[in-house]
């Protein structure tokens, strides 16, 4: 009998070792990535006290599942000193509420690359330190209130799930957030108020959704946004989103802050602090290969000039179905010397407002005749010889630098003001031609002289 309790001992220390060594060690890390483990095998895998683990990465492994209480046997000697797990990669659908019990020191969790489709509400309620997660990858359709006690979370991965809807408060605990990524989801609308509490939130990826409307509010409360990005969505119109790019740092009124994003410079500072010292600012909106055909920019942005301030602003407009420009738009660009990217648009060649920016845009822009047959999607010569429009399908007019310029000159008259300037000519020269008139044919003095002619002409 006392044999068969030591044959049974050592097989057990036999195989707790082996499965020990499916991990590489170091002082703080197991590396336990790739090495085909299941989750039978798992559950045998135990580490020493005698090390302090930081790091444990069990990505790319046959995992399924994580129990109630499989990482807390596995971990129970080090789970005081976990601040870094990678469960990633792997093919796990089932996590029970209680498969994070223990790690309350962790600071960062990836779950990324699995088969989830459920978290459980109450999942992460120890995980209070963790200031990074990313559930990007999986299948996710619905998420309920989960990140309610992550209220240190600053970085948050959601790309490439199923996710449809984002509930209202689903980010009210998330102070300072400042990375989120809901990318490659199947959103449709994002409503007011969504971000409100995410007041340290830097860069907002909404990306490859099927984003189609956009409340008034819905960017409200993200005072340090510099990176948004809604591209690949099906906008055709930003109508109510409202940027407010302000140029100095001042508390303004919540009533005046509720449709608008406010960005507050308190960017690089120049050498030399005090009054004078140059700030500067970058805000990045990328709302490329949407079905946009028109934007008003004055109402998108709302900029303030700051003679200490350097605006920086990279608008990305690729892929839209922008064909012209109105002369609104021109001023704005060139009032705060921003111009955006719109390669891949189906520009018309004959819009002057177009010209009026031309060196400005040239390397942003293909334009595409559209109005003749010859010409009809053939690329504009950005560099020699613009094309512009005919009278006819049958010609067309090459326009050089120089005619440009007068073209421009031309179309910068509005309709009445060269209604007016021909009738006032009208005007003119009929004037004068009844003073010349008048002092040619003036009449004699004497009031009988038609008397005497006829006399005359009897005689």
């Amino acid at each position: 009998m006392l044999r068969f309790v030591i044959l049974v001992f050592l097989v057990s220390c036999y195989v707790s070792e082996e499965h020990t060594q499916l991990c590489n060690m170091t002082t703080t890390i197991a590396n336990c990535s790739g090495k085909s483990i299941n989750d039978s095998m798992l559950i045998n895998i135990e580490f020493e006290n005698s090390i302090v683990l930081e790091t444990v990465d069990f990505s790319g492994n046959n995992l399924t599942s994580l129990c109630s209480d499989t990482l807390s046997k596995i971990l129970y000697k080090v789970i005081s000193s976990i601040k870094k797990l990678n469960i990633s990669n792997n093919m796990i659908s089932d996590i029970h509420k209680l498969a994070f019990q223990g790690l309350n020191k962790m600071h960062s969790l990836d779950l990324s690359r699995n088969n989830i489709s459920n978290i459980e509400r109450s999942l992460f309620k120890e995980l209070e330190n963790c200031t990074e997660l990313d559930l990007s990858c999986n299948k996710i359709t619905q998420i309920g209130h989960i990140f309610n006690e992550l209220v240190n979370l600053e970085r948050l991965l959601l790309s490439n799930n199923r996710i449809e809807d984002i509930p209202k408060g689903l980010f009210k605990k998330q102070a300072r957030l400042v990375f989120l990524d809901i990318s490659g989801n199947r959103l449709t609308i994002i409503r007011s108020e969504t971000f409100a509490s995410c007041a340290s939130l830097e860069k907002l990826l909404l990306t490859n959704n099927n984003i189609y409307i956009i409340d008034m509010k819905a960017f409200y409360g993200l005072k340090r946004i510099m990176h948004l990005d809604l591209s690949n969505n099906s906008l055709f119109r930003i109508r109510t989103v409202v940027f407010n790019v302000s140029s100095v740092l001042e508390e303004e009124s919540e009533e005046n802050n509720k449709n608008t994003i406010s960005i507050p410079m308190d960017g690089n500072e120049s050498e030399g602090a005090g009054n004078n010292s140059v700030k500067e600012f970058s805000f990045v909106l990328n709302l490329s290969a949407n079905k946009l055909s028109k934007i008003n920019f004055e109402e998108l942005f709302v900029l303030s000039h700051s003679v200490n301030t350097t605006i920086n602003i990279s608008l990305d407009l690729r892929n839209n179905a922008f064909d012209s420009l109105d002369i609104n738009s021109v001023k704005w660009m060139k009032k705060f010397n921003v111009f955006p990217n719109f390669s891949g648009n189906p520009w018309d060649c004959c819009n002057t407002n177009l010209i009026s920016v031309f060196d400005e845009l040239k390397n942003n822009l293909t334009c595409f005749a559209r109005n003749q047959k010859k010409y009809k999607g053939e690329p504009w010569d950005n560099y020699n010889i613009t094309k512009i429009c005919s009278v006819s399908d049958n010609e067309i007019t090459n326009v050089t630098e120089p005619t440009k310029k007068t073209m421009i000159t031309i179309s910068s008259f509005s309709l009445p003001c060269i209604i007016v300037y021909v009738y006032s000519c009208i005007v003119i020269i009929f004037s004068v031609v009844v003073i010349i008139v008048t002092k040619n044919f003036k009449m004699p003095e004497d009031e009988f002289w038609w008397e005497d002619k006829l006399e005359k002409r009897n005689y």
